[in-house]
């Protein structure tokens, strides 16, 4: 049982919080299929609990990147419209 909390620890001070827990997990269920006193085996629950995180962690996938909204094309504005071009002549140039 304490080998099992050592090994716990340092796989927890490692960074390898899961197999810390993983470990105790083990623990508990070869003593509770041993018949066990509970009080022992609740000791061993506190235990996996502590290397537990505080929220669980769900692997996720990588977010896909969304493309960006096509945005539709600008609206002219309704109502008054241009004047209309005069029409020009032709000019009188030297000839």
């Amino acid at each position: 049982h304490r080998r099992v909390d050592q090994l716990s620890a340092a796989l927890d001070g490692d960074g390898d919080a899961e197999a810390a827990v993983a470990c105790q997990e083990g623990l508990y269920h070869t003593l509770r299929d041993r018949g066990v006193l509970p009080a022992v085996l609740d000791e061993i629950t506190a235990e996996a609990d502590a290397y537990r995180p505080a929220t669980p962690k769900k692997r996720k996938a990588p977010a896909k990147k969304k493309a960006p909204a096509k945005k539709a094309p600008a609206k002219k504005a309704r109502g008054k419209k241009a004047p209309a071009k005069k029409a020009r002549g032709k000019k009188d140039g030297p000839k």
